[in-house]
């Protein structure tokens, strides 16, 4: 439910501008569903990811260091983990 509602925030500072180039990356963290550690109860639910998604796909970044950012988060969002419960649709 934290990491849900961290990024949920996250998710929201997007339309303040300038994003701070922080944000891509904890969102990334966030929303992982390859633990770094942990059991993997601890990961965001794929169907919140989803909606993150959603709202990323949408977002034009106005620097070259907010779209490395961006199409980082974009692609961890998105990978497969080989488990098929956990992988986003």
């Amino acid at each position: 439910k934290t990491r849900e509602q961290l990024g949920n925030e996250l998710v929201r500072q997007l339309g303040r501008r300038p994003v701070p180039t922080y944000l891509f990356w904890s969102l990334t963290r966030l929303g992982a569903r390859v633990p770094l550690y942990g059991p993997l109860n601890g990961i965001v639910h794929p169907q919140v990811v989803e909606g993150w998604l959603e709202t990323l796909v949408g977002f034009a970044p106005a620097t070259d260091h907010a779209r490395a950012g961006w199409a980082f988060c974009l692609a961890q969002l998105a990978r497969r983990s080989g488990l098929r419960a956990v992988d986003v649709g």
